[in-house]
């Protein structure tokens, strides 16, 4: 979202068991799309494509159109960082589940039902490719050559790194920020701030010795 808390800017995610694309977020959902109910414990191909001139946004789901609308808005310009794995910096919507790659490109890459390939791999039209083999703490190249590597945390947040741009707020840099509930400078349990930046103390955890 361009503007924390403001009701403007993409989100593409799982919302009621449906993958979906909204401009807005929250009680601010300006328009959206959703496709049929995921299959829960599975492996699945989700693509989705939006049309700037005509402002259609398309749904796939398994290499099938599953749904598509008329009319998405197209947002302004953000200086946000993009997040894989939580709606915004508040942490609200936090992914739950895995992902094997992400893919942007700046073309549309499909126009009805296509056959998912079982990897990807950047070409010209890509802006990111991220493999998504990391575990908490390892840093994700991005292999499109845009630069644009990122780290994977314990808390669901991607810091990113571009190329003349600074690192996002990080849990364990010592800079509390406004997503995180405390930040002591380091990524230790049992010291009253855990990993994910969440307290161990009461009311919002319990210490454990």
């Amino acid at each position: 979202r361009p503007t924390k808390g403001a009701g403007v800017g993409w989100t593409w995610g799982v919302y009621g068991n449906q993958f979906a694309f909204r401009v807005g977020g929250g009680s601010q959902v300006a328009a959206q799309v959703k496709g049929k109910p995921l299959a829960l414990g599975v492996w699945q191909h989700v693509a989705a494509t939006y049309d700037a001139t005509a402002k259609v946004a398309t749904l796939y789901v398994q290499g099938q159109p599953v749904a598509s609308a008329p009319a998405i808005p197209k947002p302004g310009l953000s200086f946000e960082p993009l997040r894989i794995g939580r709606e915004d910096v508040d942490g609200k919507a936090p992914f739950l589940g895995q992902i094997a790659w992400l893919h942007l490109s700046k073309a549309i890459r499909y126009s009805g039902a296509f056959t998912p390939a079982l990897t990807a791999s950047a070409d010209a039209q890509s802006i990111g490719y991220w493999p998504m083999k990391a575990g908490s703490g390892t840093v994700v190249t991005d292999l499109s050559g845009n630069g644009h590597h990122g780290t994977a945390t314990a808390s669901g947040m991607w810091t990113v790194t571009a190329p003349g741009c600074l690192p996002g707020p990080a849990c364990g840099d010592g800079a509390k920020a406004d997503w995180e509930a405390c930040d002591d400078g380091n990524l230790l349990f049992g010291d009253g701030c855990d990993a994910a930046c969440k307290p161990e103390v009461p009311p919002g955890g319990g210490l454990v010795g």
